[in-house]
């Protein structure tokens, strides 16, 4: 639970736009696969984060009203990994495949 929900095991993110209304049962659901140049490099399940991602954001909730500082509108939280973590690379292009969700690209540049 020590890297759960705070950030501390990525240096960057990003967000894509297609978004979807709450729905547990589809959070819960979800997995993930993430590619490198093609390569399959790391995938899970929703799962595998704590047994639900809502489960974590459900923990940094209370952390943070705990600690004085409440989550905000506008706030962006990640929940945690769904599969094991890779280092990124430059002059590689990396997609990200959620179940679901439209694949999000991202080219790293040299």
């Amino acid at each position: 639970m020590d890297t759960v929900a705070d950030n501390a095991s990525s240096a960057l993110y990003a967000i894509g736009d297609d978004r979807r209304p709450y729905d547990r049962a589809a959070v819960d659901g979800l997995t993930m696969e993430l590619f490198e140049d093609g390569d399959l490099v790391s995938h899970g399940p929703a799962t595998a984060c704590l047994g639900s991602p809502v489960t974590a954001l459900t923990w940094l909730a209370r952390k943070m009203v705990e600690v004085g500082r409440p989550l905000a509108a506008g706030d962006i939280v990640l929940s945690g990994a769904f599969g094991p973590l890779v280092p990124i690379a430059p002059g590689r292009c990396y997609r990200l495949a959620m179940a679901g969700f439209a694949d999000l690209t991202i080219e790293c540049s040299d």
